[in-house]
């Protein structure tokens, strides 16, 4: 996304959320990171600033980290905060044990921390 797309993020998160009515809107805005639009308003979430080998998967990577962290039984602002941190590593050519899973005391699915 260009700077001048990320002006236009909470205006599509809110259109989709209307729209669509999920618990959460999230839009990645690549290098600027992402932003939810929830019942409770509009969160973002900056995205850690890497050398950019490549962008391919960057979204993948980014679900990943988000969809994971929600399972483990983490806060919104958490599973953003992941999604943004595996992204931009997956952009820097970091392999992905570089951010390292740590296991829920239940047993339950790892939470990805940083």
């Amino acid at each position: 996304m260009v700077a001048n797309q990320v002006g236009q993020a909470p205006r599509l998160a809110a259109d989709l959320f209307h729209r669509l009515g999920p618990d959460a809107a999230i839009v990645t805005l690549g290098r600027f990171g992402a932003l939810a639009h929830t019942t409770r308003g509009l969160l973002r979430t900056p995205a850690p600033t890497v050398t950019v080998v490549h962008t391919h998967g960057a979204g993948a990577a980014f679900s990943a980290g988000y969809a994971q962290t929600l399972l483990a039984g983490a806060t919104l602002p958490e599973a953003l905060h992941a999604g943004c941190t595996l992204g931009s590593a997956h952009c820097a050519g970091s392999p992905v044990t570089a951010i390292q899973p740590t296991p829920t005391p239940n047993g339950g699915p790892c939470v990805i921390r940083h």
